[in-house]
């Protein structure tokens, strides 16, 4: 990110579209260069800027050398526990939350297991095989991108790190309409720890071109959340914050933002998770 200037995400070189079934009929949505629909990724120099207070980005200490492969799976899914207050939730989830940063723009992700893979959207590691991973200690660290499925904006990038935080991940097919999540991400790229705001489940939509589902939230999500969890009230995540809906003039439209249903997304981060 550049001090200064923001935008709504990196601009992939191919454009995934997905028809969201809203009301009666259906929105076509685009994940990276649409008008209608934007990654919240921090900013690439060269994509469309939007109207933001300016901010300059903490100094990333020198990255450790050396990547190793991993062979373990994500985070069983947890569906049970006793609902937790927002900062509870926070202070469990933000140590396995993580900034992604590659060619002037940056992302969040999360630590899923511990060998370590760390999960994110494909939109934030785009075109790069290699970036720097600023873990929630301010330590940053050599990540290597691993594998990524741009149709279903997903990607997992490994460091070598032992004894880190994981996630837990939940059951999003159990989300209510009304029910209350939190989002945790590196929004704008601000200095220091991440930004958490909270909000409701507005509703499920379905991806007419992939298997995925996508949980709408008015949950306050900017450039930077791309990839960071959205988590039920027992601290598990059940989506990866992924975009936002901006008018035809590229304007954000308040409230209505989209992250990817973590149930519908488990078989394919195992795929990913299992590439060497």
């Amino acid at each position: 990110m550049r001090s200064g200037s923001f935008c709504l995400g990196y601009v992939m070189g191919a454009v995934t579209i997905l028809l969201l079934a809203i009301g009666g009929g259906a929105l076509a949505v685009a994940i990276g260069a649409s008008p209608l629909i934007r990654p919240v990724a921090s900013p690439s120099p060269t994509a469309r800027a939007v109207s933001a207070p300016p901010s300059t980005p903490t100094p990333l200490p020198s990255p450790t050398a050396g990547v190793r492969s991993a062979t373990s799976t994500p985070s069983p899914v947890a569906t049970s526990g006793a609902p937790l207050t927002a900062a509870q939730i926070v202070e469990r989830v933000k140590p396995a939350v993580v900034q992604i940063s590659a060619n002037n723009s940056s992302g969040t992700g999360m630590i899923l297991d511990n060998a370590v893979n760390i999960l994110t959207n494909a939109h934030v590691v785009a075109r790069v095989t290699t970036v720097t991973v600023r873990l929630s200690t301010g330590r940053a660290v050599q990540g290597r991108v691993v594998a990524r499925d741009e149709d279903r904006d997903l990607a997992i990038v490994r460091i070598e790190a032992q004894n880190l935080p994981t996630v837990r991940l939940g059951d999003s097919t159990a989300l209510r309409t009304g029910e209350d999540v939190i989002a945790i991400g590196y929004a704008l790229n601000l200095p220091g720890e991440p930004s958490v705001s909270r909000g409701l489940v507005s509703g499920v939509r379905d991806a007419q071109r992939t298997d995925l589902k996508y949980i709408q939230t008015d949950a306050a999500v900017n450039p930077g959340n791309s990839g960071g969890p959205l988590l039920n009230t027992r601290g598990e995540v059940i989506g990866i914050v992924t975009s936002r809906i901006t008018s035809d003039a590229g304007r954000a439209v308040q409230g209505i933002n989209l992250a990817i249903a973590m149930s519908s997304a488990k078989p394919t981060i195992d795929r990913l998770v299992a590439a060497r």
